[in-house]
């Protein structure tokens, strides 16, 4: 978007500010949209984070996309986050969404889609070198460097086939791990993709300033990553969540609840959850993935409907904690999900899902039955999984 907007619509450069959310905020956080009313624009383009239902992105942003209104802010939000049919995100936007349309677009996807017809006849080089490579690092970094490039996606084979899917997701890699740090080094990550001329450049510390800082954060994010993996995971009393707790100052739990995706076996199980209480002081921020074991049996999990359904037994605490988070309780998508709550009201999700709660019918039903205790079988098959989850890339970023 920043270099359709420079190269392409020659808009100058000193017109264009660039707003990054702090950690673990968003858009409809009244910091950020505090922050965002300070740069005094007209025309506001939200990508890839904007689309849980809210207040307008700044002051005019009401007045809507098409208003004549002197106060208008134009807003414009690019997204594929989950937001439920007939929503309409942040007051006053125009919403491009593509998470109702399989298979869903990244925000990134989009936003090539909507950049490429700008460049003239004249630009098609220029654009193939300046936006077609980026558009590739950003749909590969939530879909996996095996995406499919199949019809609705564009053909960008000959990106893929030109840099090598093993060079992309080295610089993915390294893209997300500056932000997963307890400093949320996101401008380093982004000075380190706007300065680059492809994804080599990435890679290469002689050709981009950044890109020691990036290896830096990587190996750190690895070891922390690797440290907090081996937590043994608790299930809910109907066995459908699994839940790895941590305590890590990192932005590892997307990564762990991936990683232990395959290696739990349970009948019932649909969703890992990895929940991190120290990534966020007084925060509990949770990330969910769904089970390799249900995706066998055929299940078409929907993690947000599984969240809900928990949430939904109190409907009064769910209106709290909605309230209390600035929208809606889990956001994210249905196959990769989660939320941020403040701890009170994650000790209450907690009890909502009954994690640790036997099974009724379970040893500790049959004792008080008086039935004799089996004997002990102490294997990790007994235990609901079947060894430590090999590593696994993480590559989504949010």
């Amino acid at each position: 978007m920043c270099r359709t907007l420079v190269q392409a619509l020659r808009i100058d450069p000193s017109r264009i500010d660039v707003h990054l959310m702090t950690k673990g905020s968003n858009p409809a956080a009244e910091g950020q949209r505090d922050s965002m009313s300070e740069y005094g624009a007209k025309w506001i383009v939200v990508l890839d984070q904007g689309s849980r239902n809210g207040p307008p992105i700044v002051p005019g942003a009401e007045h809507g996309w098409e208003s004549g209104h002197p106060e208008a802010v134009r807003t414009m939000v690019v997204d594929h986050h989950w937001l439920a049919e007939g929503s309409p995100g942040p007051q006053g936007c125009l919403m491009l969404n593509a998470c109702h349309h399989k298979p869903v677009a990244t925000a990134s996807l989009l936003t090539w889609v909507l950049c490429r017809p700008l460049w003239s006849g004249a630009q098609q080089q220029l654009a193939q070198d300046q936006i077609d490579y980026v558009a590739v690092l950003g749909t590969m970094g939530d879909l996996s460097v095996n995406v499919e490039w199949d019809p609705p996606f564009p053909d960008l084979v000959p990106e893929v086939k030109k840099w090598t899917k093993k060079r992309l997701g080295s610089a993915i890699a390294l893209l997300n791990a500056p932000r997963r740090t307890p400093d949320f080094d996101v401008i380093t990550a982004w000075s380190a993709l706007l300065a680059s001329t492809s994804p080599l450049t990435i890679l290469d510390p002689a050709t981009n300033k950044h890109a020691l800082r990036l290896y830096e954060a990587r190996d750190a994010v690895g070891l922390e990553t690797e440290r907090c993996t081996h937590t043994p995971p608790k299930f809910s009393k109907d066995g459908r969540v699994a839940l790895l707790r941590i305590t890590s100052a990192y932005q590892v739990h997307p990564s762990i609840a991936t990683r232990w995706t395959g290696a739990l076996k349970s009948k019932n199980l649909q969703v890992v959850m990895c929940a991190n209480d120290g990534y966020n002081p007084g925060l509990v921020n949770f990330s969910c993935r769904i089970a390799q074991v249900a995706k066998k049996r055929g299940e078409e999990v929907n993690i947000i409907e599984v969240l809900n359904s928990y949430a939904d037994t109190d409907p009064e605490w769910k209106k709290e904690v909605m309230q209390a988070v600035g929208g809606n309780a889990f956001n994210g998508h249905p196959q990769a999900s989660g939320g941020i709550f403040p701890n009170e009201h994650w000790d209450k999700f907690y009890d909502l899902m009954q994690i640790g709660v036997p099974p009724d019918g379970s040893i500790k039903e049959s004792v008080s039955k008086g039935k004799k205790l089996p004997t002990q079988k102490n294997n990790l098959l007994a235990m609901g999984f079947s060894t430590s989850p090999k590593k696994k890339r993480e590559t989504t970023t949010s």
